[in-house]
């Protein structure tokens, strides 16, 4: 997962989370994730290195024109 530069360098955080298994037979699904809060689901980044990026879009000549 990609966060925000720190003093320039690549920031990558290895994210550990725990997975739960349910065992009831009418459980569509049987393998739920811990949610850390730090990124949405399915997410490559942070939340806080998305939005950077899309200020950075909005700002930008192509953003403008699609806005």
């Amino acid at each position: 997962m990609a966060d925000l530069a720190i003093a320039g360098r690549r920031v990558l955080i290895r994210l550990m989370v725990r997975r739960f298994f349910c065992t009831d037979a009418g459980c569509d699904r049987k393998i739920f994730a811990e949610q850390s809060g730090l990124a949405s689901r399915y997410a490559r980044r942070t939340q806080l290195a998305g939005g950077v990026l899309e200020t950075v879009h909005w700002r930008s000549p192509a953003g403008r024109a699609r806005g």
